[in-house]
């Protein structure tokens, strides 16, 4: 985590999203900008692209003190200060900076957040902020698939076997509609990659009128595809 104070030169940033006009004021003299359209999803944005980290700048136009927090989004909550700054009017730009690397994927959700306090008479001292980044936002694809079977585990074990060298990092759903504990008994059989999700429909009813009705039509449709002349 880092803050600077400095004019942009060279290629400009990623601009990911820009803060409303409209932050949340009840805890005056404090303007938290912690509102949907102003919070960064860092979990999110973790997850599903190529995000390391993400910078927010803002324009100010009287003395304010900026902090950037990050909230938990689970049960633990609360918030956690990583940067924080201050300005005045005489500083060499009216651009303010604080950038943050972003929480683990795998952690808990949270969001970034701006706190504003301003240290001067002026109530509304920020013109402008947007949450940016120096590197683009490239998403990182995940794929899932949803397998129905009925005890076909050979063939499910041959499918999860190419899905594993087209599938990494994504997600598998694999409904038994057959014998239950299919996943006991295809343990050691089918790669861990991607991840699979086994769901046991315990042969229910329907399942089996269904497959029944199929094989009833197919043989119907056998029997009215013979020439007329019996052969």
């Amino acid at each position: 985590m880092s803050v600077t104070i400095r004019q942009r030169h060279g290629r400009p940033p990623f601009v990911l999203h820009r803060l409303s006009r409209e932050p949340n004021r009840a805890t005056t003299p404090v303007i938290r900008h912690d509102g949907l359209f102003d919070i960064f999803p860092e979990s999110y944005w973790a997850r599903f692209t190529a995000l390391e980290s993400v910078s927010l700048r803002c324009h100010l136009r009287a003395p304010a003190r900026l902090r950037l927090l990050r909230r938990r989004l689970d049960d633990v909550g609360g918030e956690a200060l990583l940067a924080e700054t201050s300005w005045s009017p005489g500083t060499e730009t009216d651009e303010v900076e604080l950038s943050a690397s972003l929480a683990p994927a795998d952690g808990p959700d949270s969001c970034l957040l701006l706190e504003i306090i301003p240290t001067g008479p002026h109530t509304d001292p920020v013109i402008s902020a947007a949450w940016e980044s120096a590197q683009a936002p490239e998403r990182t694809p995940r794929i899932g698939v949803v397998i129905t079977t009925f005890n076909r585990e050979p063939f499910l074990v041959s499918n999860l076997a190419r899905l594993h060298r087209h599938m990494a990092g994504g997600c598998a759903v694999v409904v038994n509609h057959g014998e239950p504990g299919l996943e006991q008994r295809l343990r050691g059989q089918v790669p861990t990659d991607p991840a699979i999700r086994w769901i046991d429909q315990g042969k229910q009813r329907r399942c089996r009128w269904l497959h029944a009705r199929n094989g009833r039509t197919s043989r119907r449709r056998r029997h009215h595809s013979r020439p007329a002349d019996g052969r």
